[in-house]
């Protein structure tokens, strides 16, 4: 999505977080770029769900695609939140830098968020993943060979 095509998209904020497995630093910015809250913050749903809860408005989240990742888009579900998660193929650039400070990448995640570039990977949803594990049983599979035979 191009930056021009986000212009009125109804968001307020903004929000990189470079998620680790003890804290997370959480950088949110308004849509023209003013730095709102800079934080650093335990690394669990209730810490993370504290904080946003204070912002107004509605909002995007952005994060690069780890194991921590998808429970953080499981915790929003219900608010009116969208957690995004990043393509870390295409989010090489972050790698690169010689600076490598967690707030530093929470702010470009931020600016790549609020300005359309953020490289987004589809999120599957839960019930399908349930699906998955289902059918990947043995027994289950060996019964619908079975029947297939």
């Amino acid at each position: 999505m191009r930056r021009a095509e986000r212009k009125g998209d109804g968001h307020v904020w903004y929000a990189g977080v470079d998620l680790r497995k003890r804290n997370s630093e959480v950088i949110v910015l308004t849509a023209t770029g003013l730095k709102v809250l800079e934080v650093q913050v335990k690394s669990t749903a209730e810490a993370l769900r504290r904080i946003f809860a204070t912002l107004d408005g509605r909002g995007e989240i952005a994060c690069t695609a780890s194991s921590l990742a998808y429970w953080l888009a499981d915790s929003f579900q219900d608010l009116e939140i969208t957690v995004r998660i990043g393509d870390p193929s295409r989010l090489w650039i972050i790698g690169r830098k010689r600076s490598k400070k967690d707030r530093i990448e929470a702010r470009f995640l931020a600016e790549l968020l609020r300005t359309g570039a953020f490289p987004a990977i589809q999120i599957v949803p839960q019930i399908w993943s349930e699906l998955t594990a289902t059918a990947q049983h043995p027994y289950i599979r060996r019964r619908e060979t079975v029947r297939l035979v």
